[in-house]
């Protein structure tokens, strides 16, 4: 059958033609799948783990500290290895051997997971990027104002080395599928940005939305798409490579910046549902190919997927309350009460217990409500999920709609949301003024303990508010909500924007990750290097007494 030709038959419900995109999900995944089964039968690399457990309990203790998704813990453990161990007096073979032992020690990596020919991979990235900063130095080189040439490229690198250790299918090829998607049914209601523009800005929203690319992972794809050989140029081609290496990191930052940005990922976030339980339905079915090209069996492996998914969804919610109250309490409550306690002892000379105990109760308490109120979504929204994914994957003769994101606001609306941002202002001002009043004269804080109370409440909120966020990225259509949830979204939704400016700016000035990255990570790291060559060294005598042969 010629699968070029117009479709002038009605197609046939129990067999349909698969769309261009189905066809191409069972070509990369059976291509992808074959090529990790091949990475299987090589020889793997060994790393002894005698006393690799204290390396996994420090990236523990420190991913506590430091609050990130789990998707980018391992890209940023590699990013912060390289920053330290780069500069070493070692041989870029040595530094990729370290790192690749880091990275199994802390558990970022199983062991024996690895073949050995990804080494020598390994180290050209290695050699690559000391190339790349060594440049630098010669050149007058600044991408963007918030990062510096050495962090914007180590960055890229762990991005890079996390791509040649961990292929993700995800990142690499279901995104940009997704982005082909959107940008055949998208349509833009704004002419203030160009064309081109557009198509990276999709681009960006699809890694975003659907893999959870943070920058340094979107700063390395961007590069991939305008230096399609960055990541194979050989030695000789490296001075032609960087010779617009700063003009194109320029232009990256200023596709990371496009002012609407946000609105963009949160139209094209609706639709990556379909594709993330597609990439489970890939994960856990034995025949792909059966499961796809039957529209019943499809439906009936989706379901199961799907509920799966909610549960571990769930799960996930909890997780991340949990990570949320302890980064709260060590990193924030801590911090705040050696403010405030001294304050009252040595300055106002009493210690005022009750909103003492309100301050380091509120975090924990307000995360587990905010988490008892965390609902997963139900059986209309598996349904959608289910006609989507047929949509995708089964030609049809029914036409389509496009997809339009009102990014720009009309005359109208700009005026009235000048009105409601002064009305907005004046009545949260006023809940604010009725809150001090009352903490004051009925629950008598101090200045100090006032200003922590709200530092606390914002965010607590804000980081409720990602929570709530996340336990929807498998929600098809969200509900607008009732009043309540208006009344409440009224009241928070200040202290959620004073939280996210409070969490930029703290994040800057975390001590204990200072603390952490100063004084423990080097000389930890180097303390279970050394134990283990220690640990090889007496394996080796062992078996050297063992082989003497007998007289």
């Amino acid at each position: 059958m010629d699968m070029n030709k117009p479709m002038a038959q009605t197609v046939d419900k129990n067999h349909p033609l698969l769309t261009r995109e189905a066809q191409y999900i069972l070509t990369s995944w059976q291509e992808f799948t074959e090529k990790q089964e091949k990475y299987k039968r090589q020889e793997m690399i060994a790393v002894s783990e005698t006393f690799g457990f204290v390396a996994y309990m420090y990236e523990k203790l420190r991913s506590a500290v430091e609050y990130r998704g789990e998707h980018v813990l391992r890209r940023a453990t590699i990013e912060r290895t390289l920053k330290r161990i780069i500069w070493l007096p070692k041989t870029p073979a040595e530094i990729a051997e370290l790192l690749i032992n880091e990275l199994t020690w802390s558990r970022f990596l199983a062991n024996e997971s690895l073949p050995k020919t990804q080494l020598a991979n390994l180290t050209k990235i290695v050699e690559k990027y000391q190339y790349l900063i060594e440049y630098s130095h010669t050149q007058d080189i600044q991408p963007g104002e918030k990062v510096t040439w050495t962090d914007w490229i180590i960055g890229v690198a762990s991005t890079e080395v996390e791509e040649t250790i961990s292929p993700s299918y995800l990142r690499t090829i279901l995104a940009p599928l997704m982005f082909s998607w959107l940008k055949k049914h998208f349509v833009w209601d704004t002419q203030t940005i160009s064309e081109e523009d557009q198509e990276i800005q999709l681009y960006i929203a699809a890694q975003r939305a659907l893999a959870k690319s943070d920058q340094p992972i979107l700063r390395y794809h961007l590069l991939l798409l305008m230096l399609p050989n960055w990541n194979t140029a050989n030695q000789d081609q490296w001075p032609e490579l960087v010779a617009n290496l700063a003009q194109s990191a320029q232009q990256v930052e200023r596709m990371l910046g496009y002012s609407q940005r946000n609105l963009v990922f949160r139209f094209v976030r609706r639709f990556t549902p379909v594709f993330i339980i597609l990439y489970e339905i890939l994960i856990q079915s034995q025949n792909t190919q059966k499961v796809i090209h039957s529209p019943d069996a499809l439906e009936k492996v989706t379901r199961q997927v799907t509920e799966d998914k909610y549960y571990k969804l769930q799960k996930q919610v909890s997780t991340a309350i949990v990570r949320s109250i302890v980064y709260l309490f060590i990193t924030k409550v801590l911090l705040a009460l050696i403010i405030e306690l001294p304050y009252e002892i040595y300055l106002l000379k009493d210690v005022n217990v009750i909103p003492l105990l309100i301050n380091l109760l509120t975090p924990p308490g307000l995360m587990l409500l905010i988490g008892l109120n965390v609902r997963v979504p139900g059986q209309d929204n598996t349904d959608r999920i289910v006609n989507q994914l047929r949509k995708l994957l089964y030609k049809s003769e029914e036409k389509t709609s496009p997809l339009i994101a009102q990014l720009t606001l009309t005359p109208r609306q700009k005026q009235l949301n000048q009105y409601f941002s002064v009305f907005y202002f004046i009545l949260f001002a006023l809940l604010i003024y009725l809150l001090v009043m009352f903490l004051f004269q009925v629950v008598h804080y101090n200045i100090v303990g006032l200003l922590i109370f709200f530092m606390f409440m914002s965010l607590v909120l804000l980081f409720g508010y990602r929570v709530k966020w996340e336990s929807q990225e498998l929600t098809v259509a969200k509900s607008g909500g009732g009043i309540f949830t208006h009344v409440v979204s009224i009241v928070t939704m200040p202290f959620i924007s004073t939280g996210a400016w409070l969490s930029a700016g703290l994040a800057q000035i975390n001590i204990f990750m200072f603390f952490l990255d100063v004084i423990i990570d080097a000389p930890l790291k180097a303390l279970v290097s050394a134990v283990e060559e220690w640990s090889q060294f007496l394996r080796r005598k062992e078996a050297e007494v063992v082989e003497v042969p007998q007289e």
